[in-house]
């Protein structure tokens, strides 16, 4: 939740200045605590050991990688910047390839099935929030079509 809130707090300064600082920096708690759960799991699991230190070994390398784009921010006006993006893509999503390939992770079923209910019910809430929001700013002096259609289309939602 920390890293969640960061960067959601350096999502407005990101749109103002092209700044990452705030947005990549709640990133890396969300991600460094996702590299210690593996790590975790991979002292209480001998069995899926592997598989689990190559999880926190390639999640620590994207992480670093997603780093040195930021601090190198004089990318974001240059064309380069969508080939170096392309490829810290192409390197998350290879984690999981060259980490299964040392054993499957075990998951539970009814508990992603849980997770995926509990996502559907924040993003309800917070379609609904929008249309709130788009709602109190219709006012007389400020009357925009575009609030209305996000009320109509949160309602509809």
């Amino acid at each position: 939740m920390a890293g969640a809130l960061t960067m959601a707090a350096g999502i407005h300064h990101f749109f103002q200045s092209l700044d990452l600082t705030l947005m990549v920096a709640g990133f890396v708690i969300m991600r460094l605590s996702m590299v210690l759960q593996w790590l975790r799991a991979a002292f209480h699991a001998p069995s899926h050991r592997k598989t689990n230190l190559w999880y926190a070994a390639g999640i620590a390398v994207a992480q670093i990688y997603w780093v040195g784009l930021m601090i190198n921010q004089s990318l974001l006006s240059n064309p380069l910047f969508y080939a170096c993006f392309g490829l810290g893509i192409l390197i998350e999503l290879s984690v999981p390839i060259l980490a299964e390939r040392h054993g499957i992770t075990t998951w539970h079923r009814h508990h992603i099935i849980e997770r995926y209910g509990l996502l559907n019910i924040i993003v309800l809430g917070e379609t609904l929030l929008a249309g709130s929001i788009a709602l109190g700013a219709i006012t007389a002096d400020h009357f925009n079509i575009a609030l209305v259609y996000t009320v109509f289309c949160s309602l509809v939602i």
